[in-house]
């Protein structure tokens, strides 16, 4: 079962993206505000997922390529945003390049950028794991 010990009360999934554009999508799941989980279907078999950290929810944006563009950033006061490209390698999704920062640009630079971006967003709450069985 790929969602064990997944559920919780901001648990939400988003399907229907094909981050690596080969016709198949991916099934986002976001835990928390700032925990998600890839998975990938092979055409047999369900991939399971490592993690991805990012700081911030509803922080994922289309790219027109194999990937998808995060924005996360850092705490306290070392807070630098980043603006970074992640790409499907070998079924995982995997840190690619980073495409903007602060700590190269200004704050309203890396916003006015992210602002021509499409989110992927449209995530749906879910209280039970059984929908990620791959049984």
């Amino acid at each position: 079962e790929i969602g064990s010990g997944l559920v919780g009360s901001e648990m939400c999934i988003r399907d229907r993206y094909d981050i690596d554009q080969d016709g198949t999508p991916e099934l986002i799941v976001r835990k928390n505000i700032s925990e998600y989980y890839i998975y990938m279907f092979d055409g047999t078999d369900v991939i399971p997922s490592s993690v991805n950290y990012w700081n911030y929810s509803n922080c994922l944006y289309a790219y027109d390529g194999n990937g998808i563009i995060v924005h996360n950033g850092g705490q306290g006061s070392m807070h630098i945003e980043y603006i970074d490209l992640y790409s499907m390698v070998n079924d995982q999704l995997e840190w690619a390049e980073t495409l903007m920062t602060t700590e190269e640009c200004s704050d309203d630079e890396l916003y006015a950028f992210r602002d021509t971006l499409t989110p992927i967003d449209n995530f749906i709450p879910i209280t039970d794991d059984s929908y990620l069985s791959n049984s």
